[in-house]
């Protein structure tokens, strides 16, 4: 949809990567593929060997544990302040990175977050065709 994705040069971080079907794309796009999820990737996808896969707090991550990362995927169950609070460091990093992240929405606050996304220069917002009560976000600089 958007033209561009990531390629075999490239390195990519996915959040809330189980059972693994990102991941898999993923690793059939790009050099590497860095996931974390508090559950296990399906052992299929978890064995491929440019998969790099990490039971831990996905928001624990900043920007220097990583420097080497071209994109951020996100399909991480959490509120959307959540999401955008861990963003910021890494859109204020001095290296452009690329960004794909599903916003999930619950509960009655979700409009604040949803402007505080749109209005993240070069930004867009999109509803996709699958997306219930979700819309992605993607930056590419």
């Amino acid at each position: 949809r958007l033209q561009f994705h990531p390629n075999n040069q490239e390195i990519c971080l996915e959040l809330g990567a189980a059972p693994g079907g990102w991941a898999w794309v993923l690793s059939l796009l790009c050099k590497k593929v860095i996931t974390f999820d508090r559950a296990p990737l399906e052992e299929e996808i978890a064995s491929r060997s440019n998969v790099d896969h990490h039971i831990d707090d996905a928001f624990s991550l900043v920007p220097g544990d990583y420097p080497e990362v071209d994109w951020i995927f996100s399909d991480v169950i959490c509120t959307p302040e959540k999401l955008y609070n861990w963003l910021l460091p890494w859109l204020q990093d001095k290296k452009k990175r690329n960004f794909c992240l599903t916003i999930k929405l619950k509960g009655e606050d979700n409009q604040k977050w949803i402007e505080k996304f749109r209005a993240i220069p070069n930004g867009n917002m999109l509803h996709l065709y699958h997306n219930k009560h979700e819309l992605t976000f993607v930056l590419i600089p």
